[in-house]
């Protein structure tokens, strides 16, 4: 897949999070279930924070997700009200 790039040529964020058809953003709305963009989730901060002193910042966004994620099947907001959220 070839990124949008801006003018001076870095990566257009903006498209790559928002366009209605293949942006990120949309398709995790149309996952359909909480486990699903909680996994993508989880993969994606694990692929980022790689180095060995991002291991703080890596705990706290786990932490972040299952909370964020756990709440959203409080809530009702998810159709996988059993799922878990756990990688």
């Amino acid at each position: 897949m070839e990124w949008s790039t801006m003018p001076d040529g870095s990566v257009d964020w903006m498209t790559v999070f928002q366009l209605p058809k293949v942006g990120f953003l949309p398709f995790m709305e149309r996952a359909g279930t909480c486990e699903k963009p909680c996994k993508c989730f989880f993969l994606i901060i694990d692929l980022l924070f790689t180095r060995i002193g991002d291991v703080d910042i890596l705990a706290t966004y786990h932490k972040t997700a299952e909370e964020f994620f756990w709440v959203r099947r409080m809530k009702g907001r998810c159709l996988d009200k059993s799922s878990s959220c756990a990688r």
